[in-house]
């Protein structure tokens, strides 16, 4: 062996000439001398030599690559990317930068479209340049989901290992073409790429493993078939099973007709109710189950949703000792019936209803689509269609219907409320506010309950208007102070405890007011008319409670504001000092009070 080392040439000559491959041992040398060579000794990937005719020697010539030289031309290219480097052929001919044809490759794999690239004097574009590490699903995957900078990502895959794994499974794939390609040579002798040749013995083996190759991947495939079909039928048979489980439980659940038929008694007759024996909800949202049941077994056409839940609440209600008492509701819930019996009877609601709607006012009842909270909601609902009856914008609308539906509630017929909706009508580009709207509401609710004073909007401006509710509602604070009655009155009050909240700066109390004294002195402290409201809140249909705060260093008591909560918990109106507007801290606390107590601000 060592003469063969002292005989062969210094440098390899032979990777530029032709080598005479009658000397067998001139081949083994060789690879003798490039394992050596090799800096990694022991992980050299060798080129495998066939012998060819003449003029054919770089057709089978393959230069061996190592991991380190791999890994060397992996960053390199990186490198040359990074500092935007440009490749030159032997002739001068343009090749794109390493940076364009990364960015080439990155928009490919992103499925981005390409932008043109200039060409050439020659009206060619440049050559591509390829970046082996790119062809790995998990890099390109990587690259599918960066958003950061193009070119950031190079360093998260160089510094998180990603090139190296892309090194090792370059060695794998050359190897595994080595394995394909010696037919039993030793490991160390692997091909970089497979080659041309006539060795017999060679092709016998090759075309041997193939054969044992395709045996035993049908013997496999034939297996796993097999397997596959059992486990086929197991899931079928799996899959029934659950069917019927599922099935029979949701017979069990779903509910039946009778539930429908008894809250819906009211306007169904003997046909209908026979009609819907076989009916199951599709649906266990109870929500959703009712406006079905109407659907399907009633009346095929929508209806509004506040009447449907309206309609089967109960009107009587029983207390301790087993009387029945009428709900407070019960006019609201019965008009919600009769409206519903109208609806769904065939006939024209307009001409079954025209006490309570003009046409076009039908009309926007039966598609109005609001829904539904309490039994409140079908008051909105009519006052709604009211309004889009005569073309209120929708913040008008709002605060049209949130105070109608609090004051006017029990006189929806009542002649002088359609009067005041057609004067405001008449003055909508009027910047109205709830408290304005609560004050002129309360000023035409007292011509209502006083029918010894006649009142009429005809000839009236919005100014005039105003100005008769700022007195009438002054002359109500003059008479609660000198009536007696009024003030040793009281009453038990809404079922809304009292609320205390401490901040660093001070302590919020609100509290009550439940007698006629209490409202006189808080409209004397506030300058407004709360102490006129005591008829309402004796009645229960309201309650007023008051927002004041101690101050931690003066300890002081200041009053912000006057809050009325209407029977259903929902907030009417908040006024400060004078009917002003609610600063913005106590406004904080009111919302945080409403919201602990569930009502609706």
């Amino acid at each position: 062996m060592s003469r063969s080392y002292r005989k062969f040439p210094s440098s390899p000559a032979y990777e530029y000439e032709p080598i005479n491959w009658m000397h067998i041992r001139v081949r083994e040398r060789r690879c003798v001398y490039e394992e050596k060579r090799n800096p990694e000794y022991g992980e050299a990937v060798f080129p495998r030599y066939r012998g060819v005719g003449a003029y054919q020697w770089g057709q089978h010539h393959r230069q061996y690559q190592s991991i380190s030289k791999i890994r060397d031309t992996y960053y390199a290219e990186i490198n040359h990317i990074l500092n935007d480097f440009s490749d030159l052929h032997h002739d001068n001919d343009y090749r794109k930068s390493y940076k364009e044809s990364f960015l080439e490759n990155l928009r490919k794999i992103k499925g981005i479209p390409l932008p043109p690239f200039p060409k050439n004097k020659y009206g060619q574009e440049p050559k591509t340049v390829w970046f082996e590490w790119l062809d790995c699903g998990e890099i390109r995957q990587i690259i599918r989901e960066w958003e950061g900078e193009p070119l950031d990502v190079l360093y998260y895959l160089a510094h998180n290992g990603y090139i190296e794994k892309a090194v090792q499974r370059r060695i794998k794939e050359v190897k595994s073409i080595g394995d394909r390609y010696t037919c039993g040579k030793p490991k160390g002798f692997i091909p970089f790429a497979p080659s041309g040749g006539n060795d017999r013995l060679a092709q016998k083996r090759i075309e041997k493993r193939k054969t044992g190759i395709e045996r035993r991947k049908k013997e496999k495939e034939g297996k796993c078939k097999a397997e596959k079909e059992a486990e086929k039928q197991q899931n079928a048979v799996k899959s029934v099973l659950k069917k019927d489980n599922e099935t029979k439980q949701r017979e069990s659940r779903r509910p039946g007709p009778e539930k429908f038929t008894a809250a819906f008694s009211f306007m169904m007759n003997e046909d209908q109710i026979n009609a819907c024996q076989d009916w199951r909800a599709h649906t266990f949202n109870e929500h959703r189950q009712y406006p079905e049941f109407i659907k399907t077994c009633v009346f095929p056409y929508p209806v509004p949703e506040p009447l449907v839940f309206a309609a089967i609440l109960p009107d009587y209600t029983v207390d301790d000792d087993g009387k029945n008492h009428k709900s407070p509701d019960y006019d609201t819930i019965a008009m919600s019936r009769r409206w519903l019996r109208d609806i769904t009877g065939g006939g024209s609601f307009y001409q079954q209803n025209r006490e309570f709607f003009t046409r076009a006012e039908s009309h926007y009842f039966l598609e109005a689509k609001i829904a539904y909270r309490d039994i409140s909601s079908v008051i909105s609902l009519y006052f709604h269609a009211k309004c889009r009856a005569r073309d209120f914008n929708p913040i008008l609308s709002l605060i049209v219907t949130r105070t109608f539906s609090v004051k006017f509630a029990k006189y929806l017929t009542c002649t002088l409320i359609t009067e005041f909706l057609d004067f405001i009508a008449r003055n909508k580009d009027y910047p109205f506010t709830d408290n304005e709207m609560n004050d002129i509401s309360d000023f035409v609710l007292s011509k209502i309950v006083h029918y010894n004073q006649p009142f009429s909007f005809s000839g009236r401006t919005i100014g005039s208007l105003i100005t008769l509710a700022n007195e009438w509602h002054i002359t109500q604070q003059r008479r609660t102070a000198i009536s007696k009655k009024d003030k040793y009155r009281y009453w038990k009050g809404l079922p809304i405890p009292d609320f205390m909240h401490e901040t660093d700066e001070a302590v919020w109390e609100i509290k009550q007011l439940c007698t006629a004294e209490d409202l006189f002195l808080e409209g004397q402290k506030m300058k407004h008319c709360v102490a006129s409201y005591s008829m309402q809140c004796a009645c229960g249909t309201c309650g007023i409670f008051n927002v004041s705060c101690i101050d931690n260093i003066s300890q002081k008591t200041v009053s912000f504001a006057t809050v009325e909560i209407s029977r259903n918990k929902t907030m009417v109106q908040a006024r400060a000092k004078c009917n002003n507007s609610v600063e913005k801290k106590a406004m904080k606390i009111i919302k945080l009070w409403a919201l602990n107590n569930h009502i609706k601000a």
